[in-house]
């Protein structure tokens, strides 16, 4: 607060208080209190004040010296500078402040701190990568994961990166860096040789972001993206803590009310609806894949042990499915389908793997949290195995492009399998449909990087899931029977998980898990 002094020695504040602004009276701005205060018995406040214009420019004055010792190294005074690479960190020339001084400190103004944060970080990512232009010319996001996970419209994301040179966007240049963080391929053994700089960078960046009070769609998709990375690399416990907080953010900006059957499109003007529909659907498939890796990290004999914790509740039937895209964005005039419109009915492939990630989530509650009736139970079970069963004979004859649908085969078999383990599923030998479509997983995978109609680069890590399980599966009946086709099939199993190694390290932690003997609960 800025105080004055009258000639007899009186301070006096610079504006009225509080109670005397609220009232439209004149005010004395006498200290500690006001006259119209001291006879009306009322305690007298004056609130904080805004900066002055002098004071702002000031502050902006500062926030340009900031910036200059970001680009000091720079032999042009460019937006971005090609010297850095990516092993280094970021934190450095980003983290700059003014501890303790309340009135240059640029976090302490929204109009400041805005810009301050768009371009420190804009200019911190860039000179990690070595410019944006890498950005653009690289294709690769595009050319695989966004086939079985399409939550960036590709028009839109052009766009705006190509912008960036122009009008720094901290939260664009961090989904820019999330895309290539996710492209990464391993390049050393072990699984944590992943958690490289790119990733804690990207990490911090993303927290920095949401300090800086910078919260979009686009900070969405960048931690949906982190989240794929961790659990893509064996990251599980690391990755259950990033979905979580991703399904919350969204929540926070309300992007689960577009999946609802009467949203009000007044409520997101200015939004791509079909991008953000796409990117709830997206965490509520991995927030169902994070539940699985749990009962993947225990080992449960007894699947009744594990609880299914879901960041996201099972969406109910009237939620809107991913609609139509074309090959280039997301964004066309075609209505929506509801959550509960019949397997025989054509749906793109986006759309077919929420459904399954819809009945996985089901699966996982039905075998972690049963009901107290043993026939209910049973009666679910049967159900949703003619249901998985159904799918699992659609999908193949929907393959137009294995890599689309790749994700959502993965899934299906994994919640399959997973049922063939619950207790309460009905009983099957060695003949058994279900048995025999588990051990078919592995041919069946291994066929199609045969024929070359998918490849390691396309990969999507949720098959990784299904061929654990089914190897989990095949495992038990090992132990029943020395039947060849079980010991093949297991065999083969392993040697893709090997195979998969070289994109995602998730195999490499699965293959460690099924070398260890199952936990037996008493």
């Amino acid at each position: 607060m800025n105080l004055g002094r009258e000639a007899g020695g009186k301070s006096r504040a610079s504006h009225a208080c509080v109670s005397c602004k609220e009232n439209k009276r004149k005010c004395s701005k006498e200290l500690p209190s006001c006259q119209l205060c001291i006879r009306a018995e009322r305690k007298c406040r004056y609130a904080k004040r805004t900066p002055t214009v002098v004071e702002i420019r000031r502050l902006r004055r500062r926030l340009h010296s900031l910036e200059g010792a970001t680009h000091e190294e720079q032999a042009e005074p460019e937006l971005f500078a090609e010297s850095a690479d990516a092993t280094g960190s970021v934190l450095p020339s980003v983290l700059v402040g003014s501890l303790g001084d309340a009135e240059t400190d640029v976090f302490c103004y929204p109009q400041i701190r805005y810009s301050y944060v768009n371009t420190s970080v804009t200019n911190s990512i860039a000179n990690l990568v070595g410019g944006f232009s890498s950005f653009s010319e690289d294709d690769s996001f595009f050319d695989t994961i966004h086939a079985w996970l399409p939550i960036i419209s590709r028009k839109r994301y052009t766009q705006q990166l190509s912008a960036l040179a122009m009008r720094p966007d901290a939260e664009m240049s961090l989904l820019a860096l999330c895309v290539r963080l996710v492209t990464d391929v391993p390049r050393n053994a072990g699984s944590e040789s992943m958690r490289t700089s790119l990733y804690v960078n990207a990490k911090c960046l993303a927290s920095y972001i949401e300090a800086g009070g910078r919260l979009s769609i686009r900070t969405v998709q960048s931690l949906l993206l982190i989240g794929l990375y961790e659990l893509g690399h064996g990251f599980e416990k690391s990755a259950y803590a990033s979905i979580s907080h991703t399904a919350a953010v969204a929540r926070m900006l309300r992007v689960d009310k577009l999946c609802e059957e009467n949203y009000n499109p007044a409520e997101f003007r200015g939004w791509d609806v079909e991008e953000a529909r796409r990117v709830w659907w997206g965490i509520i498939i991995m927030d169902r894949l994070t539940v699985c890796s749990e009962i993947d990290i225990y080992r449960y004999a007894n699947l009744q042990s594990c609880n299914a914790n879901f960041a996201i509740h099972i969406p109910s039937s009237t939620y809107r499915l991913p609609k139509e895209k074309t090959s280039q964005d997301l964004s066309d005039n075609s209505k929506p389908a509801l959550l509960s419109i019949e397997s025989t009915v054509w749906v793109e492939p986006f759309a077919r793997e929420a459904q399954v990630a819809y009945l996985l989530g089901r699966v996982l509650s039905h075998t972690c949290d049963p009901t107290s009736d043993p026939n209910f139970n049973f009666n679910e079970a049967v159900m949703l195995q003619a249901v998985l069963t159904t799918f699992k004979s659609l999908l193949p004859e929907e393959i137009d492009r294995c890599a689309r649908y790749c994700g959502a085969i993965g899934i299906c078999n994994r919640a399959s399998a997973l049922l063939l383990l619950c207790n309460s599923s009905p009983k099957a030998d060695a003949n058994d449909s279900t048995v025999a479509a588990v051990i078919d997983i592995a041919s069946n995978y291994q066929t199609l990087l045969e024929t070359g109609e998918i490849k390691n680069d396309e990969l999507s890590p949720f098959v990784l899931y299904s061929l654990y399980q089914s190897a989990t599966v095949l495992a038990n009946w090992m132990q029943r029977s020395r039947d060849l086709s079980y010991i093949q099939s297991y065999r083969c199993i392993l040697n893709m998980l090997e195979g998969f190694n070289a994109r995602w390290k998730l195999a490499e932690h699965y293959i460690q898990l099924l070398q260890q003997p199952l936990q037996h609960d008493d």
